[in-house]
């Protein structure tokens, strides 16, 4: 080896050494900034019974088919589509309680936007490379909830940057990535928007080939398309969760009443992700005949983001993968408008991340330390469930959507809990919620009591509650600033 050889061998271990050194800063950045916003992380209702679900399957070691947790559908058919994710938000439970149930939900977004941060790296210099990447945080630090759609992140960003860098440089597909397909769909149900992009990035990668090797790079990506559909099958549950799916999307009552699968409301925040996202595939047309399937790609993206807000998290993760070639390119020219490092490329100190990586941990501790992570109303909800009378709570309860998963998580069988993607269908949501919307109160007591509920456990803010005060024959016994308790005295 020549030493000129190794002089170039040495530069860039040193350079490699940099860029990894400052994603795991990062990374680490990343998690102290969720800290610090980490009010509405364990907000979501849905929370407690994933992280009950999570404990069932490490509890006896297998997997629920049948409900247990219900009264209204209890022995139905119910599957636990999210198991994995289920199961390390249980690890997360029972390592650090609530705190450790924040804590992998933030580790899991740092890690799918260090992989933005990292594929942006390979196009541009590590400082501008993070700076997107802290950006594409920005956009969706307040969206994050200790879900499984967050715990499986990392995989989709995964899937779509080994993908994206396998049509830049027209390769073969990346067999690997079948690898994490089969990890996405054991750990949440939404790796069928996977497929979407598979397909248009193989139409891509074909459009990218030159003319004659395209008949080898249609087979190749047709014969990983066919790879991808067994891969999303390798799960306890087979073909059952990806079949779900496709009834959902084609139908599913509670659809219509739940405030993520509504149209995206136009606040600050989400025109703010909107227009970055927009601003990514914008960028994409400086040259537009060549980026045409993913312009058609990120389009697709923003319109699903627009017409479910459940999506939202895609427009920070998917556009900057898409855009990695390009978005680094239209910042630069900003830069050059601007006058900005006209000279050099901003770069980052090659030593300073080394103290960074004890630091940053130890700020992360401290602010976990000095802002508590608790489940919100977790105290107050106990003691109103303490104060039901023996007998009563040996009935069955009514119980408002949102506090469905808290009692899963009290071993109370619920009215209806958020498990609407296979349980509570059949007219059973829509009719519920039509008669409390509706403020019938006589038919509210009817529906209530053809199901055998004899007491109620409702919010306070609620029109449910409004509508027990009417109803004759029950009789409020306790009621705080979160919840109130009714039970049925006569008839």
């Amino acid at each position: 080896m020549t030493d000129k050889t190794t002089a170039y061998q040495i530069a860039e271990d040193a350079t490699r050494q940099l860029r990894n050194g400052w994603l795991l800063v990062f990374g680490l950045l990343c998690m102290l900034r969720l800290a610090f916003n980490s009010g509405g992380i364990l907000g979501d209702p849905d929370t407690m019974w994933h992280v009950q679900t999570g404990k069932l399957i490490l509890g006896t070691l297998s997997m629920p088919y049948a409900d247990t947790w219900s009264h209204t559908f209890a022995g139905q058919p119910w599957m636990a589509r999210d198991w994995l994710a289920q199961v390390i938000l249980g690890i997360g439970f029972m390592v650090g309680d609530w705190p450790g149930v924040a804590f992998v939900s933030w580790v899991a977004t740092a890690l799918s936007v260090m992989v933005v941060a990292y594929a942006l790296m390979q196009r541009t210099n590590p400082l501008t490379a993070l700076l997107m990447g802290w950006l594409a945080l920005t956009t969706i630090h307040t969206t994050i909830l200790a879900r499984p759609h967050i715990i499986a992140l990392p995989a989709m960003a995964l899937w779509t940057a080994w993908l994206v860098h396998a049509a830049s440089t027209t390769r073969r597909p990346p067999w690997l990535a079948l690898g994490v397909m089969v990890l996405w769909s054991n750990l949440h149900a939404g790796f069928t928007i996977g497929f979407v992009i598979a397909g248009m990035i193989a139409l891509d990668a074909i459009w990218r080939t030159e003319p004659e090797g395209r008949v080898r790079a249609i087979a190749g990506w047709l014969l990983f398309g066919c790879g991808c559909l067994v891969a999303s099958v390798v799960n306890p549950y087979g073909f059952a969760p990806l079949l779900i799916n496709i009834q959902m999307f084609s139908g599913n009552e509670a659809m219509a009443y739940v405030d993520e699968w509504k149209v995206m409301r136009l606040h600050e925040h989400n025109v703010l992700i909107v227009l970055y996202a927009s601003i990514l595939i914008g960028s994409l047309f400086l040259d537009a005949r060549k980026n045409i399937f993913r312009i058609l790609l990120g389009v697709f993206i923003i319109y699903t983001s627009i017409k479910h807000e459940r999506f939202v998290m895609l427009l920070a993760i998917i556009p900057p993968l898409l855009a990695q070639e390009t978005a680094p390119r239209l910042l630069r020219m900003a830069f050059d408008r601007f006058k900005l490092f006209q000279d050099k490329d901003p770069l980052l100190g090659r030593s300073t991340w080394k103290p960074l990586l004890a630091v940053v941990p130890a700020a992360i501790a401290a602010v976990m330390i000095m802002r508590p992570i608790a489940l919100p109303n977790l105290k107050a909800r106990d003691i109103a469930l303490a104060a039901v009378p023996t007998e009563a709570r040996q009935g069955k309860v009514f119980n408002s959507y949102g506090l469905g998963g808290y009692l899963v998580s009290r071993s109370v069988p619920t009215f209806i809990d958020g498990r609407t993607d296979q349980l509570f269908l059949g007219g059973f949501t829509d009719t519920v919620i039509k008669t409390i919307v509706g403020n019938d109160a006589a038919k509210l007591q009817d529906l209530i009591e053809k199901y055998g509920a004899s007491w109620a456990f409702v919010e306070a803010d609620t029109k449910e509650a409004q509508l027990l005060d009417q109803f004759p024959g029950w009789k409020q016994i306790y009621a705080d600033d979160h919840t109130k308790i009714y039970v049925k005295t006569a008839g």
